[in-house]
């Protein structure tokens, strides 16, 4: 299948395996490459960042794996925030977004809207806000339990030299589908939509990060 501007790459995950993804934000662009050791173990320690011309910039188009048929995502826009009023969002808005740290011990709990935020909406000194505007269009794509419904929850942002993985923490539709399901949304064949997602992001992290669709091989690059 061949579509414009997606990223097929192989061996995704950087923490089980060993691989290279390709990066860009902020005009810089390197790749990440996680050694392993004889036992299959990775370690973080010998990442190393050198540079590639394979990109995939902002406003190109990748496609959702999940669905049957074609809805495609366009990353319109990156930017980064140190508080919420800038980026108009309320914290009641906040979704916990189960961030997955490297350095998070099994069974460590997630952290919770507090962890991340104070009471007055600004985002604590060891994160940032990195807010997507993205486009949405549904060409013939049929949800996987109704035809019209689908779900955000796959897109993730992953990086970093201990490459942590940052899950939504804000979703502009949230809720309006589905109370229950806040990561859900519809959108008929044929019609197109534009949303928001915002992700709580470790400020060492910010400049060595990628998009990914969780369990796949898409990856994408936010700028």
């Amino acid at each position: 299948m061949k579509k414009k501007g997606i990223c097929l790459i192989m061996l995704m995950s950087v923490i089980l395996s060993a691989c290279g993804t390709t990066t860009s934000i902020g005009g810089k662009t390197s790749e990440a490459v996680v050694d392993v050791d004889d036992a299959g173990q990775s370690d973080a320690n010998k990442i190393m960042i050198k540079d590639t011309k394979d990109t995939i910039k902002a406003q190109d188009t990748f496609a959702d794996p999940f669905v049957d048929g074609t809805l495609n995502y366009t990353i319109q826009n990156c930017m980064v925030y140190k508080n919420l009023s800038d980026a108009g969002i309320d914290v009641d808005e906040l979704i916990e977004p189960h961030n997955v740290y490297y350095s998070q011990d099994i069974g460590e709990q997630y952290q919770t809207i507090e962890d991340f935020v104070t009471e007055d909406g600004k985002i604590v000194d060891s994160h940032e806000l990195i807010v997507l505007n993205v486009e949405i269009q549904n060409e013939n794509a049929v949800g996987m339990i109704k035809k019209n419904e689908f779900s955000v929850s796959n897109i993730a942002l992953r990086g970093g030299e201990d490459v942590s993985q940052y899950n939504i923490a804000y979703f502009s539709q949230a809720g309006i589908l589905d109370k229950e399901e806040p990561l859900s949304y519809q959108l008929e064949q044929g019609k197109s939509m534009e949303i928001q997602l915002a992700y709580l992001v470790l400020k060492e992290d910010v400049e060595n990060i990628i998009g990914v669709i969780t369990d796949s091989d898409v990856q994408f690059f936010i700028n």
